[in-house]
């Protein structure tokens, strides 16, 4: 049976996770447009790359359908300029897309930590798990109004899973 839990990566993540929580708690205006204009970057690099392939390939290996990747990648470009642009207009959707990560990463906890507190029947570890759950849910649900507040909420959810991962590796070790 293959073994789930390993002790030296779960304190390796919590600590990665107090350390990007903390940075999110203490810069979320930054972070928010940093972000959002790092991934309008790389949203530029199938453009480019198609660009590069049509324009260094021999003539003799062309082929008609060469125009499609730069198609597709010109799209991607477009989006990815505008995010660089406006990051702000896109804040809003990076806070849903960040509610439906935090609610599937809750309900990755709860399916880690369930058997153990079912053994030892001890529930407080299901604590942390369950509240990321319902953060990602409001998150869901309400991601416009989130979006002002992402930053800073989310960090104290990675900060608290960075904490219970913690807590959870001295419990599991002793």
């Amino acid at each position: 049976m293959k073994v789930i839990y390993s002790p030296l990566s779960t304190l390796t993540r919590s600590i990665i996770s107090l350390l990007l929580g903390f940075v999110l708690v203490i810069w979320p205006e930054q972070v928010n447009s940093t972000i959002i204009t790092i991934l309008g970057i790389i949203l530029l690099f199938p453009f480019v790359g198609a660009l590069l392939s049509k324009f260094m390939r021999k003539k003799n290996e062309a082929k008609a359908y060469d125009i499609l990747p730069i198609i597709g990648g010109g799209g991607s470009a477009v989006l990815g300029i505008l995010m660089i642009i406006m990051p702000n207009t896109f804040s809003s959707l990076l806070a849903l897309f960040i509610g439906i990560m935090m609610f599937f990463a809750g309900i990755t906890q709860v399916i880690g930590v369930f058997a153990y507190c079912r053994a030892v029947k001890s529930f407080w570890l299901m604590l942390f798990p369950l509240m990321t759950i319902g953060v990602g849910l409001y998150a869901i649900t309400n991601f416009t109004d989130m979006a002002k507040t992402l930053w800073l909420v989310l960090g104290v959810i990675i900060i608290l899973y960075g904490i219970s991962g913690i807590l959870n590796y001295f419990k599991v070790k002793s």
